[in-house]
């Protein structure tokens, strides 16, 4: 009787470890600061790929047939034409045109809409001999949030609105003005811009030109403190050992972009934009790099 309770005492004492080694690993957030080149310039550097999460933009498959998605209440069917990857997402998207030439992307696992280029050609031919409407600006934002209303809680979102461009055509002698807007609703986390977003192009005739919808929600729930410092430290680190391995001189770099992402194997960390100024005995150039530094994995 007491060999048992001893055994009884021992199996409940090897549970409780167990359950206090798990519950320590639950708590415990590693991250890790390692940093790959994911995309590099073609140049003379020759730097090469570490990780091609994203490096190969257009994947032709074997795939055929249609698929139909709905924006605004209209139904868009189109026969597919390619898979391709989306930079700084975790998944593919497939894409397809209409007869009447539009274009549209599907999420390839789930289905759900991505892109949508509405700029067909007979786009083209009304749409800028169309009314501006009034206060095509502040018109165009009103817009967009309705439709973004759609999809996310726009006042989660960071919201941006820039003139993108003015197209002028002529027609019997007179000249007609078409103006775009571009229009974006983005999360940042931890001080840092996403892939979660809504971005939409807007005519000043109040009307859509196009779409993108981002990795929407991928990111929610992200419990993470990130050393900015420490992710600079090791882009600079890393920019200049793999540069000087190549026996160039890294003079200056500037990171011209950076982005809170998630990769096809499910790490998050930061993918960088570099853009560095390298001396190659008396000659001096710029070149550019992308890396993504790992912060869990």
């Amino acid at each position: 009787m007491k060999l048992a309770n001893k055994m009884i005492l021992f199996l409940v004492a090897i549970v409780c470890m167990v359950q206090m080694l798990v519950g320590c690993n639950k708590q415990q957030t590693t991250s890790y600061y390692d940093t790959y080149i994911t995309n590099v310039a073609n140049d003379q550097t020759n730097i090469s790929q570490e990780k091609d999460y994203w490096a190969v933009r257009t994947i032709i498959e074997g795939k055929q047939g249609y698929g139909s998605c709905e924006f605004l209440g209209k139904q868009i069917t189109g026969t597919y034409y390619l898979t391709q990857s989306i930079p700084c997402t975790p998944y593919t998207v497939d894409r397809y045109f209409t007869n009447e030439g539009v274009e549209f992307s599907l999420r390839s696992d789930t289905g759900e809409l991505k892109t949508l280029n509405l700029m067909s050609k007979d786009f083209f031919a009304t749409e800028p001999f169309l009314e501006d409407v009034n206060n095509p600006k502040e018109t165009v934002v009103a817009i967009a949030r309705k439709v973004a209303e759609k999809f996310i809680d726009p006042s989660n979102y960071k919201q941006t609105t820039r003139e993108l461009r003015t197209r002028t055509v002529e027609r019997d002698g007179k000249d007609y003005s078409l103006t775009y807007y571009e229009v974006a609703f983005t999360k940042n986390v931890c001080g840092y811009p996403t892939r979660d977003h809504i971005t939409m192009e807007i005519t000043s005739k109040g009307n859509i030109a196009q779409i993108a919808i981002g990795d929407i929600g991928g990111l929610d729930n992200l419990s993470i403190k990130i050393d900015n410092s420490k992710v600079q430290d090791v882009i600079a680190a890393k920019i200049d050992k793999i540069y000087t391995q190549k026996s160039f001189s890294v003079v200056s770099l500037n990171v011209a972009q950076q982005t809170l992402a998630r990769t096809p194997d499910g790490s998050i960390g930061i993918v960088s934009q570099i853009e560095v100024k390298i001396k190659d005995g008396d000659d001096t150039f710029d070149t550019t790099v992308e890396v993504f530094t790992s912060l869990l994995n």
